[in-house]
């Protein structure tokens, strides 16, 4: 086994403080290594990190360039921008439609309610739907009894 070692491994020589020294043999110890195992073990180590450090902006290229071919970002970034401009027309449209009801049941409230309870209905209204909006689930359009008696109570 000694042969085989021989020519394999080459000797060094380095120098390094008794500090360093000592925190080297007292790692080998507790990993069970020699001296000589852990350096070449620290060494090996330290060379795939460099190795990595030296590869990581070709392969951060590499890599952008296969995300670009398979989903080509300027592609993602037309059709986001462009349903996102149909969506705006959407809730505009659908802001004026929710504007005009909301007017239609004002005149509507105007005519059947008497004229000194007017103000008070409207407000009492807009109450109701904040407190609606404000909340977390649908559960107050879902819950029928609870909103008849809600709106019974104007």
């Amino acid at each position: 086994m000694a042969s085989s070692r021989c020519k394999t491994l080459r000797p060094i020589s380095t120098e390094i403080d008794r500090a360093t020294l000592a925190e080297l043999d007292k790692a080998a110890a507790s990993e069970n290594l020699s001296r000589s195992e852990l350096m070449r073990k620290y060494i090996a180590e330290g060379l795939k990190v460099k190795s990595y450090e030296d590869n990581y902006d070709k392969l951060t290229r590499i890599i952008r360039q296969e995300i670009n071919s398979v989903l080509n970002l300027d592609d993602i970034r037309t059709i986001s921008n462009n349903n996102t401009e149909r969506i705006i027309k959407v809730l505009i449209k659908f802001a004026k439609t929710n504007n005009a009801a909301y007017f239609l049941l004002l005149a509507y409230l105007n005519e059947i309610a008497p004229p000194e309870n007017y103000v008070e209905r409207v407000t009492e209204t807009i109450k109701l739907s904040m407190q609606y909006m404000s909340s977390k689930d649908d559960s107050m359009l879902n819950d029928t009894d609870k909103l008849i008696r809600l709106v019974s109570g104007l």
